[in-house]
């Protein structure tokens, strides 16, 4: 997993303003590379992870969601061991965010991206990206979109909190938990994702400490986005590599 310590660096260079054409295609392989390695040791994972998982049901609560999503989020997935959910939590989060940036640098905005894209699968071919409770992980020969990696992650959170509530002393690096809950947020369902986590509402300045794993699109204007200075505030590029994906955040 020592390839996830290039994210912060990936990040950085990513959202940094005036991408040149060249620098933007050096990076676009540089994210290609990573994710290879990634899907390369998710595929190491399995074989020394055989029937590691099984699918677990979980309630909806109040939150309003589509036939797509609830096909997807009627299942949580719990694994034998803790350090299990940890990987695979890390592993998702981290394919999630270089999907992301990925798309930035293809010139698609995050959150318009997600939600057209999720649109276009169910209507077309929602049955080849649904879970498959014979098999609940998503393996990398399957996913296609970073969503997925978003959905899946949270299926995995929801049954590690599920099962790990009775020991106070387990707990999540912020960065996989920051990811997946500012995917939350693209899709309405962030409340749920804290009632997963905690049951009760954050206080405001955990909301303020998502800044460094929110995305914006590169070629966003004041109109769309707000104002600049508000959006330098929010993605705090001094921090983002001490607090996103450091070595001791990893098992």
């Amino acid at each position: 997993m020592d390839v996830l310590l290039h994210i912060p660096g990936l990040l950085e260079s990513t959202m940094a303003a005036n991408q040149q054409t060249q620098d933007k295609g050096m990076l676009l392989e540089t994210i290609c590379c990573q994710q290879f390695q990634l899907d390369h040791w998710r595929n190491d994972w399995t074989k020394l992870n055989l029937n590691s998982a099984i699918s677990i049901p979980i309630s909806h609560g109040s939150h309003s969601l589509s036939p797509f999503l609830a096909s997807y989020l009627s299942s949580g997935i719990r694994t034998n061991t803790t350090q299990q959910a940890i990987e695979l939590i890390c592993y998702h989060s981290a394919m999630f965010l270089l999907g992301q940036l990925k798309r930035l640098l293809e010139g698609h905005g995050p959150k318009q991206d997600i939600i057209t894209s999720i649109a276009y699968h169910e209507a077309v071919n929602s049955s080849e990206v649904l879970p498959n409770a014979a098999n609940p992980l998503l393996l990398p020969d399957r996913t296609k979109m970073p969503w997925q990696h978003g959905l899946e992650g949270l299926r995995i959170l929801a049954g590690f909190c599920g099962g790990s509530s009775s020991n106070a002393g387990l707990y999540l690096a912020f960065a996989p938990i920051g990811i997946l809950y500012c995917f939350s947020e693209y899709l309405g369902i962030q409340q749920m994702v804290i009632s997963m986590i905690s049951g009760e509402d954050w206080a405001e300045d955990a909301e303020q400490e998502m800044g460094p794993y929110r995305l914006f699109s590169l070629d966003a204007l004041p109109s769309e986005q707000g104002n600049v200075a508000e959006i330098d505030s929010s993605f705090d590029r001094s921090s983002v590599a001490q607090r996103l994906f450091i070595n001791n955040s990893w098992p």
